[in-house]
């Protein structure tokens, strides 16, 4: 019998498939680290990325139709930019503690931000800050870094069309049953969109997480009346995070 002094100590180690398996998981559910999420360059010829009008309904056309000639008219000196979360918000200006213009229509996607920002005709000098919240429509389509792309073309837009203003963009906010589907494509997208939001010089809002955290562990949730558009304590929780970016 060998002495137990006498034994050979033998390491244990772990079979390399377990680490690995743990690691797709994690990113799989959003939660790796930032380089093992980094996306490759989207193809220019995604529809996300290419101006389109709206075709699903006659109403969306005449939503957009009447926020163009709305713009052409004259504009509070603050423009929210987006879908119908930006749409509904009719607190905005009691939120926000300042006037502002809605360019905003249910449904939208990122390609019918960019059609209606490439026929704006905005007056000169009046716009003085631009808040942008869109991609929550793409998510059934896009990934998250065509989202996060897209997003970053409508930032270059907004910066040309009014090159004297404030930029801020606010991430894609949380979807019910609280995030667990879309928080692989929403992580990946906002984290983009915060990248390139300090490309172009744009302030970047984080709501998501704010949310999320209030959120994220009751089965309903106060802040959104119907699992994506916020109710009044939402869009308050969302404006007290714009507000400090608006003042700086």
């Amino acid at each position: 019998m060998i002495p137990v002094e006498a034994r050979p100590h033998r390491h244990w180690r772990m079979p390399w498939r377990v680490p690995l398996a743990v690691f797709g998981l994690l990113i799989w559910l959003g939660a790796g680290p930032a380089w093992a999420q980094a996306c490759l360059p989207v193809a220019p010829d995604a529809a996300a990325l290419v101006p389109a009008e709206r075709d699903d309904r006659p109403s969306a056309r005449v939503q957009t139709e009447a926020r163009l000639a709305e713009l052409r008219r004259g504009s509070a000196p603050t423009l929210l930019v987006g879908d119908s979360i930006f749409a509904r918000w009719i607190g905005a200006e009691a939120d926000l503690g300042l006037p502002v213009t809605r360019f905003a229509v249910g449904g939208d996607r990122t390609e019918h931000v960019l059609d209606r920002l490439n026929r704006a005709a905005p007056p000169a000098g009046q716009v003085r800050q631009v808040i942008l919240l869109i991609g929550t429509n793409n998510l059934r389509r896009d990934d998250g870094c065509t989202i996060g792309q897209a997003v970053a073309a409508i930032l270059n837009r907004l910066r040309t069309l009014f090159p004297g203003a404030r930029l801020v963009v606010v991430s894609i906010l949380p979807r019910a049953p609280w995030d667990r589907a879309q928080r692989p494509g929403i992580a990946r997208a906002n984290a983009l969109i915060e990248q390139e939001a300090k490309a172009v010089g744009a302030r970047y809002v984080d709501a998501h997480t704010r949310m999320m955290a209030a959120c994220a562990a009751a089965p309903s949730c106060s802040l959104f009346h119907d699992g994506l558009h916020p109710g009044p304590e939402g869009y308050a929780m969302m404006a007290a995070a714009i507000r400090p970016e608006l003042a700086r």
